[in-house]
């Protein structure tokens, strides 16, 4: 058994591989909880290698999996989705890591937790509440936005926020505080 992270050109982690005795590839798929063969995945890993396949351990797997790697877009990837849904060969996530792993908290409820985080930290300590790669900065930019706005729903019932941007190693961080 092989275990890969499959990152694309960009240096993104794109899918969680699986590699089986005979070669094919089965990527973990966040929407459907379970691998299902790719062979994208057999024709780039041995043919056109644009994606990264980085060796990777079951714990490392699974570690990328709580992260959301895998998930699809239902906007714009519905049609994918709909044909992972309807595939009866799809492999259960715990006959390949030996577990299943937590389930992956959705953005929403991300938010939340973390504006559970605020408002327990005092007023005026700055925490982070979301990171960014510098070559997204203008996302970073769009959630600063967002919060001083009032648009996060999470955030709005914690009053007055400061919200500054901070650069740290290679990623933008948005960070927020509370007004004392």
């Amino acid at each position: 058994m092989n275990l890969y992270l499959v990152r694309n050109p960009d240096g993104h982690a794109v899918w969680v591989a699986y590699e089986n005795a005979e070669g094919q590839f089965y990527s973990y798929v966040q929407n459907t909880g379970q691998f299902h063969f790719n062979g994208g995945l057999y024709e780039d890993f041995y043919y056109d290698q644009r994606m990264t396949f980085e060796p990777v351990t079951a714990a490392a797997a699974d570690a990328a999996i709580r992260a959301g790697t895998g998930r699809l877009d239902p906007g714009t990837r519905a049609h994918d989705i709909a044909r992972y849904e309807a595939d009866v060969d799809g492999i259960p996530v715990d006959q390949i890591l030996g577990h299943r792993p937590a389930p992956v908290p959705s953005p929403k409820q991300q938010a939340i937790a973390r504006a559970r985080t605020l408002a327990a930290a005092p007023a005026g300590q700055w925490l982070t509440w979301k990171s960014y790669p510098r070559d997204k900065k203008q996302l970073a930019h769009v959630a600063v936005t967002d919060i001083t706005k009032g648009k996060i729903r999470a955030l709005r019932e914690l009053g007055q926020l400061k919200v500054r941007l901070e650069d740290v190693d290679d990623q933008v961080q948005v960070q927020v505080s509370r007004v004392a």
